[in-house]
């Protein structure tokens, strides 16, 4: 694992996956003449940053990469599937055909190199996350993926490890 990103653990519904957390949106851009506030007035920056403060956050699109546990090799096609909050994965997986989409927050095919985003997750809330890839065990986290209120738009997970088979 990386330094600074944290890791999903298997089947403990108490463990949670905090998200990494970066700095607030980009307000202002340097040039030669200083700093500009992409066409508004310069004393006007703090209303801007008032107005952003009073928007309501975006919902978070999470990123990732699923690797093999040996390897550390990106796993493509793969599998990330965000259950709805309240969504056990017993739920979703007794849950008729047809239904199975309706309970899912969100999904994800890894690409080659074992990438993948998951997008429009609602703050404030718990996941259970499935992953799965040809070849490997699947892995389920339980309620393992938080999303806080204070997160950024987007936020890079730790590398999810699959063992082959």
């Amino acid at each position: 694992m990386r330094p600074g990103t944290t890791g999903m653990r298997p089947f403990l519904p108490s463990v949670r996956l905090f998200l990494l957390v970066a700095g607030p949106p980009l307000l202002a851009a340097c040039g030669d003449e200083g700093v500009k506030t992409r066409g508004a007035p310069p004393d006007s920056l703090p209303a801007v940053a008032a107005a952003a403060a009073e928007a309501p956050a975006p919902e978070v699109t999470v990123t990732g990469r699923v690797v093999d546990a040996e390897s550390r090799e990106g796993v493509p096609g793969g599998y990330v599937i965000v259950l709805s909050p309240g969504v056990s994965f017993a739920d979703w997986e007794r849950s008729p055909a047809e239904q199975v989409e309706g309970l899912m927050a969100g999904a994800a095919v890894t690409d080659s190199l074992g990438r993948y985003e998951v997008a429009d997750l609602p703050r404030g809330r718990d996941f259970t996350v499935v992953v799965a890839a040809p070849r490997h065990e699947p892995a389920v986290f339980e309620d393992g993926l938080t999303v806080q209120d204070d997160d950024p738009p987007y936020t890079r997970l730790a590398d999810v490890e699959l063992d082959p088979r």
